[in-house]
Formats: C-alpha cells, sequence, structure tokens
C-alpha cells in the first residue's frame, strides 16, 4: 500500500527503534538485546540500508511498520497511523485520502467488536451478583468473591428476556444487536437472538492491553448435557492460538519472579492465584502453540509447565517438545499425581513448592515418559521408543545438555554410554540438511570492498591474515576448511600458518614467510597485501571466512558429513565430535550474519 511505502521512506528504521531498545552499530547493521523476548545477547539486528530488522533468537522479522504493529500490538494500519501521529508526518493528499477511507473503516469495524465485548463484560458482572446459583457454585469451589472482582468472571442467564436485559443496557452506549452478532455474543436464528453462552459461568479473556477480546463459558448445573466448555469464535481480535488467558494480569508478577506457570484451563489458572501463584497463565483449551511460547518469551527465560497428571496432560506436554527449538526459553515440567490437576492439588493443601525444586527439564520428562517400562517391552518397541529418544537428542545443540541426556538415556535404555553416543552423532549427521541454504548472492558488501566475480574472496581473506599476521591468535583459517581454496591458495595458506605456529610471536612473521616463497609466490603475496584496505577488524575477517563457507556450503556439508560418519566408524569419538562442533560454529556464524 503506498501509505506503508511513503512512511518508510520518511523515518529511518534505527531512529524509530532507538527509541526502545539502546542500538548500538556493528559495522554496517545496528544491534541490541531483541525487544520481542527475554535474551541476554544482541541477536536483534537492524538494517539502515534495507530498512528492515531480524531477531537470530526468535525470528522476529519485518520492517518499519512491522516492528510498531508488533511492539504496540497494533494492526498494520493502526501501526500507520500511530507512526503518523507520533512523528506529525505530512501525506500528500491522495495517500492521506486513500488511507483515511481504509482505516476509518477497519477501525470502525474494531471498535464496534472491542465495545461489545466491553459492554458484555461489565454486564455478565452484574448478573452474576443477581444470580444465587452460579454465585454459589463459584464459592463451592473457592471462588472468592476478591477472585471474582480480579478476574472479571460473570454469568449470563438463559433466555430472551435476559437477552433483551443486554440489549437495552448496550443501547445506552449506542451499540444494538448486529455489534453482539457481530461479536459472536449473540446468534441470529429464524426469529429470535440466542446465545452460546447462556447459563454458563463466564470468563473474559483479554489480550496483553487488557482490553476485552473474548470471553470463555463453562457450564455449572449436573443436568446440563452441553459440551463443558465454550470459546468465543476465532476472528481478527480473537486467535486461541496467540492469546493466553491471565496474562494481562499476571505480567508484572511474570516480570518480576523472571518465571511463570503455564497451565491448560481458566479454573486452574485461578486456583493458582488464589494460593499466591499470580505469575500464571493458561491456554484457551487449546494446545499450547510457538506464537505462545514466543509471547512467552517477552517476559521471562523460565516456564514451568503444570498441565493435569492424567495420560491427557502428559501427553500433551510430550508435544511441547516439537515447539520449543526456535524459542528463547527453558521449558520445566512439573509433575502431578496421575489423579490431580493444578487445582485439585492445591484444594488439598499439597506443597506445590516441593514439585518445583524436582522439576524436571522438558528433555529429561521427555525421555523419561517414553523410556518407562523400555526393558519389559518386545524388540520392537524398544527400537520405536530408543528413536524417538536419540532423535530429540540429537537435535539439541549445547552439548553439555547433549551429553547429560546421554548419560540419562543410557541409564533408562540399559546400553551403554559408548554405543548411546555413537548413535546420536549417526543421527547428528543425518540430520545435517542444506536444503533450506539458498545461493550465495554474487555481490555482498564488506565495508566499501566489493566481493564479485573480478575479485576474488580468498585472495580477501589472504590478504587480511597476512595484514594482520602479528594477531595470528585471531586471524586463522580452520584446517578442515583450508582444503575447500584453490590449490595455489590452499598451498600458500598452509605455509603461512605453518610459519606462524613454529615461530614466536615477536619473529618477523612476514617476512620469513616471503623468504620461504618462490619469486612468483612473493609477487604475488605482496601485491595481495597492497590490494585490499588493510585495516580489517577481526569481524570483518570472520565475515569473509563465514561467506567463503557459504559460499562452498554444500560441499562443506557434504564432506562434514561423511567425516563424521568415517569418524564413527572408526570409533574415533572425538574427531566426530570435533567435526560437529565445527560444522555448529560455521552454520551459526552464518546464520547470525543473516547470509540464510
Amino acid at each position: 500500500m503506498p501509505i506503508f511505502n511513503f512512511l518508510k521512506n520518511s523515518l529511518s528504521i534505527v531512529d524509530v527503534i532507538a527509541e526502545y531498545v539502546p542500538l548500538k552499530q556493528a559495522g554496517n547493521y545496528w544491534k541490541a538485546p531483541c525487544p520481542f523476548h527475554h535474551e541476554k545477547e544482541a541477536s536483534f539486528t537492524v538494517s539502515p540500508d534495507k530498512q528492515i530488522f531480524y531477531c537470530f533468537g526468535c525470528h522476529a522479522k519485518g520492517d518499519l511498520i512491522s516492528f510498531i504493529s508488533k511492539k504496540e500490538n497494533l494492526s498494520q494500519f493502526e501501526a500507520a497511523k500511530y507512526i503518523i501521529d507520533r512523528y506529525k508526518i505530512e501525506l500528500p493528499q491522495e495517500i492521506k485520502d486513500n488511507f483515511l477511507n481504509n482505516f476509518g473503516q477497519n477501525l470502525e469495524s474494531k471498535n464496534n467488536y472491542f465495545n461489545a465485548c466491553n459492554i458484555f463484560s461489565e454486564w455478565i458482572k452484574d448478573q452474576l451478583l443477581q444470580s444465587p446459583d452460579a454465585l454459589n457454585y463459584l464459592h463451592q469451589r473457592d471462588i472468592d468473591d476478591d477472585l471474582i472482582n480480579y478476574f472479571g468472571i460473570g454469568y449470563f442467564p438463559g433466555g430472551a428476556r435476559n437477552i433483551n436485559s443486554l440489549l437495552r443496557f448496550a443501547g445506552k452506549n449506542k451499540l444494538m444487536a448486529k455489534d453482539f452478532i457481530d461479536a459472536g455474543i449473540l446468534v441470529s436464528g429464524k426469529s429470535v437472538l440466542y446465545s452460546p453462552f447462556e447459563e454458563r459461568i463466564i470468563f473474559p479473556i483479554n489480550d496483553i492491553l487488557s482490553r476485552c477480546c473474548g470471553f470463555g463459558g463453562r457450564i455449572f448445573r449436573s443436568t446440563d448435557e452441553r459440551a463443558k466448555y465454550y470459546n468465543s469464535k476465532e476472528s481478527s481480535w480473537f486467535l486461541k492460538g496467540k492469546l493466553l488467558f491471565g496474562l494481562d494480569r499476571a505480567k508484572n508478577y511474570i516480570t518480576e519472579k523472571k518465571y511463570l506457570f503455564l497451565v491448560e484451563g481458566y479454573t486452574d489458572c485461578v486456583a493458582m492465584t488464589k494460593y499466591g501463584y499470580k505469575n500464571v497463565v493458561a491456554t484457551l483449551g487449546t494446545a499450547c502453540t510457538v506464537d505462545h511460547l514466543r509471547l512467552l518469551s517477552r517476559y521471562a527465560h523460565t516456564v514451568y509447565v503444570l498441565y493435569d497428571g492424567d495420560s491427557a496432560g502428559q501427553n500433551a506436554i510430550l508435544r511441547l517438545t516439537e515447539l520449543c527449538w526456535n524459542v528463547d526459553l527453558e521449558l520445566k515440567v512439573i509433575k502431578l499425581p496421575s489423579s490431580e490437576d493444578p487445582a485439585s492439588f492445591l484444594e488439598k493443601n499439597h506443597n506445590l513448592d516441593l514439585l518445583i525444586d524436582s522439576a524436571l527439564s522438558i528433555f529429561e520428562f521427555f525421555i523419561d515418559k517414553n523410556g518407562q517400562n523400555f526393558s519389559e517391552s518386545v524388540l520392537s518397541d524398544q527400537m520405536i521408543t530408543g528413536r524417538k529418544i536419540l532423535n530429540l537428542i540429537a537435535k539439541i545443540d549445547d552439548s553439555l545438555k547433549r551429553e547429560i541426556l546421554i548419560h540419562r538415556a543410557a541409564k533408562i535404555m540399559g546400553l551403554s554410554i559408548s554405543s548411546i553416543t555413537g548413535i546420536v552423532f549417526e543421527n547428528i549427521a543425518k540430520n545435517i540438511d542444506d536444503s533450506n541454504l539458498p545461493a550465495l548472492e554474487e555481490n555482498v558488501n564488506i565495508e566499501n570492498n566489493k566481493i564479485d566475480g573480478s575479485t576474488s574472496l580468498e585472495e580477501h581473506i589472504f590478504s587480511v591474515i597476512i595484514n594482520n599476521i602479528d594477531k595470528t591468535d585471531k586471524f586463522f583459517v580452520p584446517e578442515d576448511l583450508i582444503e575447500y581454496f584453490s590449490d595455489h591458495i590452499q598451498i600458500l595458506l598452509k605455509k603461512l600458518q605453518n610459519i606462524i605456529l613454529n615461530n614466536n610471536s615477536s619473529a618477523d612473521l612476514f617476512n620469513l614467510f616471503l623468504e620461504s616463497l618462490d619469486n612468483l609466490d612473493r609477487d604475488w603475496v605482496v601485491g595481495c597485501s597492497l590490494k585490499f584496505d588493510q585495516s580489517k577488524s577481526k569481524e570483518i575477517f570472520d565475515e569473509l571466512l563465514l561467506l567463503f563457507s557459504k559460499k562452498n556450503w554444500r560441499q562443506i556439508m557434504q564432506d562434514i558429513k561423511l567425516k563424521m560418519h568415517n569418524a564413527q566408524k572408526d570409533g574415533d569419538e572425538k574427531r566426530a565430535k570435533d567435526l560437529f562442533m565445527l560444522f555448529s560454529r560455521l552454520k551459526d556464524g552464518i546464520q547470525a550474519r543473516g547470509l540464510i
């Protein structure tokens, strides 16, 4: 849309984002800790040239409009309006007319939705106070008046008379039946209005800005045979896969504690709050999603998963292991007795703090749960279970965590640590896949020097080493990468690095190297040393080396895979680990610089 392009061309993305996070320049980019998830490292990168941002931790990405939209929790239209007002931007008349027309329609629809939700939430609170049956039910469940007020819990009495009462109340705020139909609160039948929320205890659901955007209804009469729970229908402003019950109230407690509890339902969330655990949130009757985890990572680094102790709850935890790879969160599992849920556990005055202290990492839980009764299982089941466990361990990048889990798996499965390690590294080799790596861009700017078809990337790398020969501990090409250089430079690199390794730092290494060369090579080295800007930093050298790795990535990946296989076949576990660490280091470096 023209308005978006106009705004992006009118402002510097660096200036805008710098108002939210402390950006520091790093070469051609600006970096900071990510504003969208909890982290200590500066993995959030802004490109002023391309006017985009990207986080290598949580993978948040986009442009100026996207940043404001995410940070202020606004739609694209609202973000544009926010930018216009905040920075007092004058729009050309044509763009202004077009924008106001589209924005006005979008804003009216949104305002009507939120107004309907807000009015309904006020009305149901009043109805609860006038409904002894519903109020007594809550009190019997140990949900007292303080909790009712804290969560805004209400009740929707059934019948046409009560719907008319709602509409009369709404009419005072200039809302009509259509607004409640559009919000999914009322449904238009053949001749009458009705609501799926009738005769239910109602839990208002707020977004992170504390705006009521939907509802969860629960039956409470023993004779009611409808589904126990009913949630608002999905809409642009109510997405169950992105909303968490209680987060708007809990976020300050979460930030203070630096951890939170994740439970499965409203009543568990209410019960946890009653017993003093206010840093708690709940999913909305659906499975936890990656979006949920990314949202939580903005407020804390540790999540205690507290699901029901039955098989359904435990299986839901197992599914979480598939979601947590690209989210900066540590998930820990609190194991409840099989007959308990968080509410029933606390109501019996059990000590939850003891279970918190013994919580398992989600990976430990996965191994323990899948490994139950392993020794008593038949061989085919053992093979299936073993593959599940070892495939999980192979996905873990942290070498210490991987080593600990290998020992745990070996104990559960009754196998030797060396055999488990061998299978894990075979799986690592199989998992190395370059199918999602795009081709290297033909032209890559590094400071003021262009790497393209007329200028050899290999020469550039060599020149940086030779011009920084006194800093050889930093400017070094790994042995397993040298073989991918052209024959001529490969020979020179090996000779140069051999001289560096066999002489002390005070020696005149440059002249020692020149003296070891014939005339042709000497001339080439001298020319190469002068061909490029000599003032290259370690960062630029790493950039060049990673560009070279990226350029040869497919071949490097295939060769490392083969070498790892051969090392494992020969029983050389140290060599296999070293190769994997080299692969991880190169891949992480390439990703960190936005090259893949």
